[in-house]
């Protein structure tokens, strides 16, 4: 399993802990989200296949990444349950194969740190007129 902790992020961590309790877990959600992203970028992003390659793609790894809360609801964690995902994206574990080729999770973290913080700037401004705060 991987698993990133987001909250050690010190950019992110900084900007969060300027914020109410209650606005944390909303806006941790949303960058964890946008750090997972999709087909053309981040965590669920898949490089294209190696020249020649018959190997049919099952998408578990893509799908395996998950967002899910804990505690007091401030915290989020970004998981992947997928039992060879250390493997192919992980820091420590990444298998020789795919070196050069997939990105580890601390290096799409990095790539996409300027997005996750424009996702934490949406959220905590949809937050503040979802409360009625804002204009």
């Amino acid at each position: 399993m991987i698993s990133v902790n987001v909250r050690d992020l010190d950019r992110i961590k900084a900007k969060l802990d300027k914020l109410p309790a209650g606005m944390r877990g909303v806006v941790t959600t949303e960058a964890a989200k946008y750090l997972i992203g999709n087909e053309r970028r981040g965590l669920q992003y898949y490089p294209p296949p190696p020249s020649g390659s018959k190997y049919k793609r099952t998408y578990n790894l893509r799908f395996g990444w998950i967002v899910s809360g804990w505690g007091d609801k401030t915290k989020t964690r970004i998981q992947n349950k997928v039992k060879y995902a250390p493997y192919v994206q992980g820091d420590y574990d990444q298998a020789w194969m795919h070196k050069g080729r997939w990105r580890t999770v601390s290096k799409v973290i990095s790539d996409n740190m300027k997005g996750a913080m424009k996702a934490i700037d949406e959220a905590i401004a949809r937050y503040i007129r979802g409360e009625g705060l804002g204009r």
